[in-house]
C-alpha cells in the first residue's frame, strides 16, 4: 500500500492465509488503525473476533443468529455464532440462488422464500468447511431450532440443492431443525445430501415437522449415533402433513444400545398424516429393533397410498430386515400402498 492509504475496521485470518501481517509492504504515509486485527482457528466463528464490524446483537426469534449494525442502525453483517464467519447483510434475499442466501434464511424465519435456480452447496462439505470457507467443520447450520422454529414458507419451484452437508451435535438436525405449525416447504429437491446428527430428532429435510411438506424429495445419507433417536430420510418426527414425497439413499442409526430408536426410510415417528409417499432408502440400525421400517419406524397417525422398497429393481434384497416391512410398529391406520421392488 502507498500514497497515504489507510486500512480500518478490517480483519484477516492469519491461520487460513498463513500470513501473520495484514499488509506485506506499506509506504508513503499508509496508516493502519488499531481496529485492523487478525483472527485464528480458535475464534474465526465467534462474533467477538469481529467487534470492529459494529455492535452485534441477537436477532429476535433466534437462538444463535447475530447481526452487526452501523451507527445508523443499518444491518451490515450477519453470522451464526460458532458455525459461520460473518456474511454481508446485503447478501440476504427472499430469492435464493446460492448457499449463502440459503443459510441466511436464519435471519428471518417467518418470511416467504423462493429458490430461483439449481445450485450446489458443496462449500458446506468437509473439503471446504472449517478452513478458509464460510462454515465451520460442522457445515451448514440447520434452520430453525426447538423454540425457534421456521414459521415461513419455502418454495423450491422445482429446483434442487445439491451437496449440502450438515453435522449437528444437538437435537433437531436437517436442512430445517424444526418446521413449525403453519410453515410450508414445497417443490424442492435435495441431492447428495449428508446429514449427521447426534440428537433425538434427525431428518434429511427436517428433524421435526409441524407444518406442510409437499412435493419434496431427498437423496443422500442421513444418520445418527444417539441411543435415543427419531430418524428419517425426510423427517425425524412428523406432526404435520406430508404428501407427494420420496427418499432414496441410506438412513442409518449407529446406536448400539438404547430402547428408544425409531428409524424409517421416510419418517422416524409419524404422529399425523403421510400420503402419496415412497422410499427406496436402505434402513440400517446398530441394534435389532422392531421400531424400524422401510417407510416409517413407528406410526401413530395416518399413512395413505404410500410404498417402500424391499428390493432393488433387479429383485435383489436391500440387505436389511428393516426394509422387509413398511412400518416397524403401527398404532393407527395404514391405507393402500405396501412393499414393492425399487
Amino acid at each position: 500500500l502507498r500514497f497515504a492509504s489507510s486500512v480500518t475496521n478490517a480483519v484477516w485470518d492469519s491461520a487460513s492465509t498463513g500470513v501473520s501481517v495484514a499488509v506485506g509492504t506499506s509506504t508513503e504515509g499508509t496508516t493502519f488503525a488499531p481496529t485492523t486485527t487478525s483472527v485464528t482457528a480458535l475464534n474465526r466463528y465467534s462474533r467477538s473476533a469481529y467487534a470492529n464490524y459494529g455492535t452485534w446483537t441477537l436477532v429476535p426469534g433466534t437462538q444463535d443468529v447475530y447481526v452487526a449494525k452501523d451507527t445508523g442502525g443499518n444491518a451490515k453483517w450477519i453470522m451464526i455464532e460458532g458455525r459461520t464467519r460473518p456474511f454481508l447483510a446485503s447478501e440476504y434475499s427472499l430469492a435464493i440462488s446460492n448457499d449463502h442466501q440459503l443459510q441466511l434464511i436464519a435471519y428471518d424465519q417467518a418470511a416467504s422464500y423462493n429458490i430461483v435456480r439449481d445450485f450446489s452447496a458443496s462449500a458446506t462439505g468437509a473439503a471446504s468447511a472449517g478452513t478458509s470457507g464460510m462454515w465451520s467443520a460442522n457445515g451448514f447450520s440447520s434452520l430453525g431450532r426447538v423454540g425457534y422454529g421456521f414459521t415461513g414458507s419455502l418454495n423450491g419451484n422445482g429446483h434442487a440443492i445439491s451437496d449440502l452437508s450438515i453435522v449437528e451435535a444437538a437435537s433437531y438436525a436437517g436442512l430445517f431443525g424444526m418446521i413449525s405449525e403453519g410453515a410450508t416447504v414445497r417443490n424442492l429437491g435435495l441431492d447428495n445430501l449428508s446429514v449427521s446428527g447426534n440428537g433425538e430428532l434427525v431428518g434429511g429435510l427436517a428433524g421435526f415437522n409441524g407444518g406442510v411438506v409437499d412435493s419434496v424429495y431427498v437423496n443422500g445419507s442421513v444418520s445418527s449415533a444417539r441411543p435415543t433417536t427419531e430418524l428419517g430420510g425426510l423427517v425425524g418426527r412428523n406432526y404435520g402433513h406430508i404428501s407427494n414425497v420420496y427418499t432414496s439413499g441410506t438412513v442409518q442409526s449407529g446406536a448400539t444400545t438404547g430402547t428408544y430408536v425409531h428409524v424409517g426410510g421416510l419418517v422416524g415417528i409419524n404422529n399425523a398424516n403421510i400420503s402419496q409417499a415412497y422410499s427406496t432408502s436402505l434402513v440400517q440400525t446398530g441394534i435389532a429393533r422392531n421400531t424400524a421400517g422401510a417407510l416409517v419406524g413407528t406410526n401413530n397417525g395416518m399413512i395413505n397410498n404410500s410404498v417402500a422398497a424391499s428390493a432393488d429393481a433387479a429383485g435383489n434384497p436391500l440387505g436389511s430386515v428393516n426394509n422387509s416391512r413398511l412400518v416397524g410398529v403401527n398404532n393407527m391406520m395404514v391405507n393402500g400402498g405396501g412393499m414393492k421392488t425399487a
